[in-house]
């Protein structure tokens, strides 16, 4: 076990001040600190603490003997990635590949010769994305679609817009396709209409919201579209692949698959494919699951390159990651954490990995924990 240094990512949309709390630092360019990373991922590997030797390049040399055999043997590397995101204004819409459809299109890419750091590059690896979030404060997000009824019902709420017509088709996919294509003039008399809404509901707020943040964007509708979820503290969503999603506000643990494949699907500056995108989307209506704690330690995303636990600590605690590496971050309290002969003391903030071979962690003392680990087979 040794404790990690993790990176920032200082992205446009992140809280200037939670995560330096958190972390007990400063911020002194007053910088956007959206995602805190943790695990192995080229772009942002974390480090060893006593040595700051990156933990991508501490698994390629010493591989199995922190992953286990059959994780390095099946991964070749640490298959997820652990993150803190702390969010003060809404993220664009997204979507994540299949593992066959992220390797098809990566290779496709490369082949065509597109850098991975270009503007217009779709895929940044071969690797799919599944992730799961859990909110540690109230915690805004989108994901999925409503049912047709539902949506038309909601887009009855903006009037008549002359010679308008979104729901020409019978299939989900036609009103997406019709919405995304609309011609500027159209897109304009529709957004103008959306200006009307009352604020009876979280939906109507949310589209003016996000209509302020990114003025002229057609998916600041979104919320008349998509499902509005708000998470309470300890509750969690798992967002599979194809499935539209965007995180609006809050602060939340993430926990993916090792990989940085987005497609992007409005809401951004950023480069948008749409013909990629009805590709990847799954146009079909998505109901809501709230994710519950599975053996009061686990939430249950099925996914087998990860599974997120959390527990509060208010007396000795045996870890036990069943016999799968792990990662290890204490959210709240000090605590202290033994294995295999080392005890070291953990105050918020602090995270460890925890090799595959460590066998049952000890925690003691009182706080929050939140750890990943592989999930195992069977």
């Amino acid at each position: 076990m040794f404790k990690l240094k993790n990176s920032v990512q200082n992205y446009e949309w992140g809280k200037k001040d939670w995560l330096p709390h958190f972390l007990g630092e400063e911020n002194p360019k007053n910088q956007p600190w959206a995602e805190l990373w943790m695990g192995a991922h080229p772009k942002a590997p974390s480090r060893r603490v006593n040595d700051d030797a990156p933990l991508d390049e501490i698994i390629r040399s010493e591989g199995a003997d922190l992953l286990g055999e059959r994780v390095y043997a099946h991964y070749g590397r640490l298959p997820f990635l652990f993150k803190v995101l702390a969010v003060e204004a809404p993220l664009s819409i997204q979507v994540h590949p299949s593992k066959e459809q992220a390797q098809e299109g990566y290779a496709r890419e490369n082949d065509r010769g597109i850098p991975l750091d270009a503007f217009n590059r779709n895929y940044r690896d071969n690797n799919h994305k599944p992730e799961i979030i859990c909110a540690v404060t109230p915690y805004t997000a989108m994901k999925g679609f409503r049912s047709l009824d539902e949506i038309k019902e909601n887009f009855r709420l903006l009037g008549e817009v002359p010679g308008l017509d979104l729901f020409t088709g019978k299939e989900i996919k036609d009103f997406y396709l019709r919405l995304m294509g609309l011609d500027k003039r159209e897109k304009d008399l529709l957004l103008e209409a959306a200006t009307s809404l009352d604020d009876s509901s979280a939906e109507n707020r949310w589209v003016k919201i996000l209509m302020n943040h990114y003025p002229g964007d057609i998916s600041a509708l979104s919320p008349l579209f998509l499902n509005l979820i708000e998470l309470k503290e300890g509750e969690a969503l798992y967002l599979p692949a194809g499935e539209l999603h965007a995180y609006l506000s809050g602060v939340g643990i993430e926990l993916m698959a090792n990989s940085d494949n987005v497609l992007r699907g409005g809401l951004t500056p950023k480069f948008m494919d749409m013909n990629e995108l009805e590709k990847i989307v799954r146009f079909e209506y998505s109901p809501v699951k709230i994710l519950k704690k599975e053996n009061r330690d686990y939430f249950f995303s099925g996914v087998e390159e990860f599974r997120l636990g959390e527990k509060t600590i208010n007396q000795d605690f045996l870890l036990d990651t069943d016999n799968e590496a792990a990662i290890l971050l204490v959210f709240e309290g000090t605590l202290r954490i033994g294995s295999g002969g080392t005890s070291l003391e953990a105050r918020r903030g602090d995270s460890f990995f925890i090799p595959w071979n460590s066998g049952k962690v000890t925690l003691s003392g009182e706080g929050r924990v939140f750890w990943s680990t592989v999930r195992q087979k069977g």
